[in-house]
């Protein structure tokens, strides 16, 4: 969890305003959303079902991290694509490769969720006085 922290002070010190800290009140609906409803589907399907998946074709590892952990981190940040910039989707790498990580670490996506709401909760607070 604390693999966040570094990406957070690094958009505090970016930030253009500072961030509502009311953010959750102020929009509830956003905050349930992608805090908890969409990491848990992305973890259910990408760590839950695509990793294993791969996982029993692609055993090797690539610096230490699974092969099929590294496919998945591909796609879902491909993925990311259709809603985001090419930067900010290219950027859903590396947490993906931490997520993939902590599924691979603990045999169980949910694990990967816990990580997954904690690092969206940081961002989409601390980007809250940007929208």
């Amino acid at each position: 969890m604390g693999l966040a922290l570094p990406v957070w002070v690094g958009l505090w010190f970016r930030l253009p305003q500072p961030p509502d800290p009311l953010w959750p009140a102020h929009a509830p609906g956003m905050a349930l959303r992608t805090v908890l409803f969409f990491p848990f589907l992305e973890e259910w399907i990408f760590r839950g079902r695509l990793q294993p998946w791969l996982a029993q074709s692609f055993s090797g590892q690539w610096y230490g991290l699974g092969a099929a952990n590294v496919l998945t981190s591909l796609l879902f940040a491909a993925l990311h694509g259709f809603t985001h910039p090419p930067a900010a989707a290219a950027a859903v790498f590396l947490p993906s490769l931490v997520f993939g990580w902590v599924r691979d670490r603990t045999g169980s996506f949910l694990p990967a969720f816990v990580v997954h709401a904690w690092y969206n909760l940081g961002y989409f607070w601390l980007t809250s006085g940007m929208r």
